[in-house]
């Protein structure tokens, strides 16, 4: 079973494009900040990076959009 990791954050305005949807960009970034607080969890961190000579890299990401979150919406 895969392990799922979530987070429930609000759209800022800086996130949006013109017509207050969220951009693929800023999408892609949530997920990343999202992808680096597992690591985390997991006790993967700089302190285990640094002494084991590793990194995190995200490699491959796929983004299907059905619905652009808004600015504003939680």
């Amino acid at each position: 079973m895969p392990l799922i990791f979530e987070d429930n954050f609000t759209v800022l305005n800086t996130e949006s494009d013109p017509w207050l949807r969220m951009t693929p960009g800023s999408i892609l970034r949530r997920v990343q900040d999202i992808s680096i607080a597992q690591c985390e969890a997991e006790g993967m961190n700089d302190a285990l990076y640094e002494k084991t000579g590793t990194t995190f890299l995200l490699a491959k990401l796929s983004l299907l959009v059905f619905r652009a979150p808004v600015a504003g919406q939680a």
